[in-house]
């Protein structure tokens, strides 16, 4: 018996979830509009639910709360304005099981000047930020955060999800407790860590500082060498360079094997596990650490 409630609940869970990804689903059941300037910033602080950002040529903030009606009831919204900014908060008026369900319901859709900052925080939904100009901090405590199309200094933190990056120019910072990371056509420098995923990147003229405890690393670099950090305590690590970049390579992989397909390199130090080197005379260091996985560096 306790095996069938446990399924039943499941499904309900799973039913609850489903229905809390998009707001087009539910009910528009607050609006709220302010006059403002470029560069300004949106605070965003939000006690679960998806958040969706994007931009527009009005110099105006447009703040949409999307769910049931009864959410209402067992949520406070806050709003506020000053010579920084809009500030919005989303709190729970009080903890209830079936406030659980009701705040992973909510989906906000908020539309700012294509100049603008951006703080956003969300207990445990998704984030996606489109076409957004300026400093962006996210973070959320369980879902996935997606950016694209955007400038600035971009900083994405999530305690289980996914983070992509597409398009965008600015340094960037990801860190995720378990997800995948993945960036793809950045300009600017890039941090990435997990705890356990993957990481992906294509990058012109950035640093780069990726770690996994356990995933695969892959990075394809165009453009200068400012440096590249690749380490995973278990996976596999792939770089692929831009023609002609300068480098000084160090490459260790304990219980892998090092493939090497670079033309005018000058070999310091190779064995099975370990090599080090330069590339095209030598230039920014590129170190690369596996302590399970092997590592393949060639160019493109």
């Amino acid at each position: 018996m306790f095996k069938q409630y446990f399924v039943k609940f499941s499904i309900i869970i799973g039913i609850l979830a489903t229905t809390a990804i998009s707001g087009k689903s539910h009910n528009l059941l607050l609006e709220k509009s302010f006059n403002v300037s470029q560069n300004q910033t949106l605070t965003l602080s939000a006690d679960g639910g998806d958040v969706e950002l994007s931009a527009w040529d009005k110099s105006e903030v447009l703040i949409q709360i999307f769910g049931k009606n009864k959410v209402k009831r067992y949520f406070n919204f806050d709003f506020s304005q000053n010579a920084d900014g809009v500030k919005f908060d989303s709190d729970q008026r009080r903890h209830s099981w079936f406030n659980f369900f009701s705040s992973i319901s909510i989906y906000y859709k908020i539309t700012v000047p294509k100049k603008f900052n951006i703080t956003a925080k969300t207990a445990g939904g998704d984030i996606l930020i489109s076409a957004i100009s300026g400093n962006i901090e996210l973070k959320t405590s369980g879902g996935d955060i997606k950016v694209v199309n955007s400038t600035g200094e971009i900083s994405s933190h999530t305690s289980g999800g996914n983070i992509q990056l597409l398009s965008c120019t600015g340094n960037t910072n990801s860190v995720t407790s378990g997800g995948d990371i993945n960036g793809k056509n950045l300009i600017g420098n890039f941090f990435a860590k997990t705890s356990g995923g993957d990481i992906s990147a294509s990058i012109k003229n950035g640093k780069v500082e990726s770690k996994t405890s356990g995933g695969d690393i892959t990075i394809n670099v165009d453009g200068e060498n400012r440096g590249i950090s690749a380490s995973t305590s278990g996976g596999d690590i792939s770089i692929k360079l831009a023609p002609q970049m300068k480098a000084d390579i160090k490459l260790r992989a304990v219980g892998g094997d090092i493939d090497r397909s670079l033309e005018n390199l000058t070999v310091e130090q190779a064995s099975s596990s370990k090599f080090y080197g330069k590339l095209n005379g030598g230039g920014n260091l590129i170190e690369c650490k596996t302590s399970g996985g092997d590592i393949s560096i060639a160019s493109k």
